[in-house]
């Protein structure tokens, strides 16, 4: 069992053999690059993209992040009974993030086109044209030919009208995230309008609430305020009479005794005033007697005769003594 080489695969199509109509400059290394003969996109009902359509010239397909595809190669496969092949992808698809899905081994004797599954999974478009490979087909001679080849086989109109019932019944997207990212932004959306209707509804509900409140408690502000208005007096004698009590009675007690306090006082003033008269007399006498003595002894110095010369002082003086008549 081994690999056919370019060289190999081109001499099989020069026999009609392989790949029917074949084009020898695409097979390459080992391999033979098939092109897109129709598109269809799964999950809608848009027509197919024909590229044997003449009105179709250079119209391109995009394929859209996420969104799953079919293509129907534009060339048959002829296996002869001891050749299989493997259906591969290709590396220029694979580096945009275009798969192919179901890559898988073709029977020997298997007459008739190929379909393949593609899925975007990169972030961004992807065009594909008439001229774009979009798989690679590898053959391998078998020591032998099969006891069972593939025979049977299928019109164009009817293979097409499979995949297009197919492509109609599938997912537009891998796991139909697309789908669900679209609900889920409804959802989303759905669920902020009902919140913005919420909150729009609580704050009305509290606006009159809290207007409710506000005249409720106004209301019983005023009406409590008329009442203690209106038991003014009541309300001081309840709050305050212990106190006057209280006044009352350290009135009384102050009033007897300032009386008291009087009384003794009374009692006790004229004693206190013959103290203080007697303690003032003893000031002035102690105060005025020098002063006294000395006028005195002034006095009877001037009434002596001039001739005396003796000086009279306060100690050495003398008492007159009276003439006899």
């Amino acid at each position: 069992m081994n690999l056919l080489t370019d060289r190999e695969i081109r001499e099989h199509l020069e026999k009609g053999e392989l790949v029917e109509n074949g084009v020898p400059d695409d097979a390459v290394g080992c391999s033979y690059k098939f092109k897109s003969g129709k598109i269809f996109p799964a999950g809608s009902h848009a027509p197919p993209l024909d590229w044997d359509l003449e009105s179709v010239g250079s119209t391109e397909f995009i394929a859209e992040p996420g969104k799953v595809f079919w293509i129907r190669t534009n060339h048959k496969v002829c296996l002869p009974d001891d050749i299989c092949a493997f259906w591969w992808q290709t590396n220029e698809l694979s580096k945009k993030g275009i798969m192919l899905v179901n890559m898988s081994m073709v029977d020997p004797g298997y007459h008739g086109f190929l379909a393949c599954l593609f899925v975007n999974f990169g972030n961004q478009v992807v065009p594909i044209n008439r001229s774009t490979t979009v798989a690679r087909l590898v053959f391998v001679r078998l020591g032998s030919s099969v006891d069972r080849p593939y025979r049977s086989s299928i019109e164009l109109a009817k293979y097409d009208g499979q995949l297009r019932e197919i492509a109609l019944t599938a997912a537009s997207s891998f796991l139909q995230v697309n789908e669900q990212a679209a609900r889920v932004a409804e959802e989303l959306e759905a669920f902020e309008r009902d919140a913005a209707e919420n909150r729009k509804k609580l704050k009305d509900e509290t606006d009159r609430l809290k207007a409710s409140l506000d005249a409720s408690l106004k209301d019983f502000v005023a009406r409590e305020g008329n009442e203690i208005r209106s038991n003014l007096v009541g309300a001081i004698k309840k709050a305050f009479w212990p106190y006057g009590v209280i006044l009352v009675v350290v009135t009384v007690v102050a009033t007897i005794t300032w009386k008291g306090l009087n009384e003794y006082i009374d009692s006790i003033r004229p004693r206190r005033e013959e103290v203080l008269r007697k303690q003032v007399e003893e000031q002035i006498n102690k105060a005025i007697a020098p002063a006294i003595q000395q006028i005195i002894d002034e006095t009877l110095l001037r009434r002596l005769p001039s001739s005396t010369p003796t000086a009279v002082s306060p100690t050495n003086a003398q008492p007159l003594q009276p003439k006899s008549p």
